[in-house]
């Protein structure tokens, strides 16, 4: 019987190797593609990862971005106060007390209620604005974070829109 075999092995020797070279080029295919998928799930991953990064990234600059306008408009209420003090020492040392408080308020002083009003409009805006940040993606979250920015150099022009009263001693 032993004997049998090795001559069938003898005789078919050609087709058994050719069997065990495709079986082994199957072998090594089938790793192949394993690792090939292993490594598709890991690049997928990896962008996921890089994305959610840049979400963060995103929504913090917003947050820091929300402070600079928190910042920019309390400056404009500080240099609002001071202008307006500036102006009620100025309406006090130089204009004389004939008549009511109100017909001596010079038209600055509304314009300055009327800046800090318009600041108060651009910091509640810019804070609906980023009410929903949490749903929106990369590109909206980058749209508003540029709008946001916006309202904060607006909000730092008013400040320079701002007049004191003159200076008659310089």
């Amino acid at each position: 019987m032993l004997q049998h075999i090795t001559i069938w092995v003898s005789e078919n020797w050609a087709v058994l190797a050719s069997l065990m070279i495709a079986f082994v080029s199957l072998m090594i295919a089938c790793i192949a593609l394993f690792y090939a998928v292993r490594a598709s799930n890991i690049s997928k991953n990896a962008a996921d990862a890089a994305l959610t990064s840049d979400l963060i990234g995103l929504k913090l600059k917003a947050n820091d971005s929300l402070t600079e306008i928190d910042r920019s408009f309390q400056v404009l209420q500080r240099n609002c106060n001071q202008t307006r003090a500036d102006w009620d020492r100025h309406i006090r040392k130089h204009i004389p007390p004939l008549g009511p408080p109100s017909s001596r308020m010079p038209e600055q002083l509304s314009y300055i209620s009327k800046v800090e009003r318009n600041g108060t409009v651009l910091l509640q805006n810019a804070k609906q604005n980023l009410a929903g940040i949490e749903e929106l993606n990369t590109t909206q979250l980058a749209c508003k974070l540029a709008e946001i920015r916006t309202t904060a150099i607006e909000i730092e022009g008013l400040v320079a829109q701002l007049e004191g009263p003159p200076n008659y001693f310089n």
